[in-house]
C-alpha cells in the first residue's frame, strides 16, 4: 500500500488543483473563441443580407 506524508499529499492536491484551473481556463477560452466565431459569422451573414436587399431595391 502506498503511504504519503502529509506534505506529499498536500503537494499532490496542489498540483491537481493547478491542473484543474488550467483545464478550466482552457475550456473557457475555447468557449469564448467559439462564441466569437459564431458572432462573427452572424455579423457576416447580416452583412450579406443587407447587401442583397440593397441590390434588389435598385
Amino acid at each position: 500500500m502506498l503511504t504519503l506524508t502529509k506534505e506529499e499529499f498536500n503537494t499532490n492536491v496542489k498540483k491537481l488543483d493547478e491542473a484543474i484551473q488550467r483545464a478550466t481556463k482552457l475550456r473557457q477560452s475555447k468557449n469564448l473563441v467559439a462564441f466569437q466565431a459564431m458572432n462573427h459569422n452572424a455579423q457576416l451573414n447580416q452583412g450579406k443580407g443587407y447587401i442583397k436587399t440593397q441590390n434588389t431595391e435598385r
